[in-house]
């Protein structure tokens, strides 16, 4: 028996910090990822998320397809 545990890695939560007023505020990656456009929830300060890098992309690729990785051999595994 596999189980499968589904893991969204675009609704993960993470803190940044309201560049004006400092507040934290919590964004998901898929704000992050699509550069959304958010609104502090201390001042009302828009805030534009830049993946100037593109890191954000990126490592949420690496940890997806390791994740893929580990599902496949839980698969492998389930088999024998």
């Amino acid at each position: 028996m596999v189980i499968k545990i589904p893991i969204s890695l675009d609704s993960m939560k993470v803190d940044i910090t309201c560049p004006k007023c400092g507040t934290e505020n919590k964004v998901t990656l898929a704000q992050i990822r699509q550069e959304a456009t958010v609104t502090c929830i201390g001042y009302g300060t828009v805030i534009n998320l830049k993946d100037n890098d593109g890191s954000v992309k990126r490592g949420m690729r690496q940890v997806q397809n390791e994740l893929d990785d580990l599902d496949r051999a839980l698969r492998r595994f389930g088999r024998r």
